[in-house]
């Protein structure tokens, strides 16, 4: 069963980064969690005779000037307070280095922003939608102004024909106890027809996985379009969380597609939960 223990916050120090690292730390102190903070100092464009990033001595210089700029915002957090959290600088900017700190320090969740910096390209914004493409983990996207701390309604939007993993839904049913949210399991229908027996069968597995302890609604939303189906659920039930499965199969009859996922992330304005359709539980 998945349980979060390690965080993970791609930051570039803008204030929506800050934001989405102060609702980490919210996460982190709640569940008792470890929290990391990753930071890639952009790479100049070096001219001729150049020593940007070769130099020893200015690389140690800005790292511990940006160390020492984590430590002043974090010091300002209530969250932050007897958390165990640090921060991971790198110079250059390589979905690699994240990658392999996903793997290295069994990341069970990345939280980040919906976009970086203006003119600061970070693992932010269009990154933040490549991440959820290519990266076998859930993320929790957050936009401006959302927040984690006050969510109580987490939809789960679910293709009940496809054949997903029952391990790519349990981050948010976790999130759904952590937070003592109410779940809502819905399917977007071009034409109304009845999910009984699919519904009852997760129903069953629900109860396999334990989760007896959180309120589950199974709902249908009739629309033609997918993502205009979901937004609609959204607003009639004032939802606070959407969960998403990016599902990687003919693009011609997909329904909840990588495109769907990274666009919704980017324009959404509640938190969203990318949940990986063949996710593996690195604790295993």
């Amino acid at each position: 069963m998945y349980k979060l223990e390690e965080i993970l916050v791609p930051i570039d120090f803008s204030n929506r980064s800050i934001a989405a690292l102060e609702e980490a730390g919210f996460l982190a102190q709640k569940t008792g969690s470890k929290l990391f903070a990753f930071h890639a100092i952009r790479r100049p464009n070096a001219g001729p005779g150049s020593t940007a990033f070769h130099n020893k001595g200015l690389l140690d210089h800005k790292l511990s000037e940006l160390n020492k700029k984590y430590q002043n915002i974090t010091y300002g957090i209530r969250e932050f307070k007897n958390l165990d959290h640090n921060i991971q600088i790198e110079p250059g900017i390589s979905k690699e280095n994240i990658t392999r700190m996903i793997h290295d320090e069994k990341i069970d969740l990345i939280i980040s922003a919906t976009h970086g910096a203006e003119g600061i390209e970070m693992v932010l914004g269009s990154r933040t939608q490549k991440l959820i493409h290519e990266l076998k983990g859930p993320i929790l996207v957050i936009p401006d102004g959302s927040k984690i701390r006050t969510v109580k309604k987490i939809a789960l939007a679910i293709d009940f024909s496809s054949k997903f993993k029952m391990a790519a839904v349990e981050p948010i049913l976790e999130m759904a106890r952590i937070l003592g949210a109410k779940l809502y399991i819905f399917e977007v229908q071009e034409y109304n027809h009845s999910r009984q027996k699919e519904q009852e069968k997760f129903k069953d597995k629900l109860c396999e996985l334990g989760c007896d302890d959180i309120q589950v609604v199974f709902d249908t939303q009739v629309d033609r379009h997918v993502e205009d189906g979901i937004r609609k659920f959204i607003k009639t039930f004032d939802i606070d969380m959407l969960g998403l499965i990016p599902l990687h199969r003919n693009p011609l009859i997909d329904i909840f597609h990588d495109s769907l996922s990274e666009k919704m992330a980017g324009t959404a304005k509640i938190p969203i939960l990318t949940l990986a359709e063949n996710y593996e539980n690195r604790k295993l």
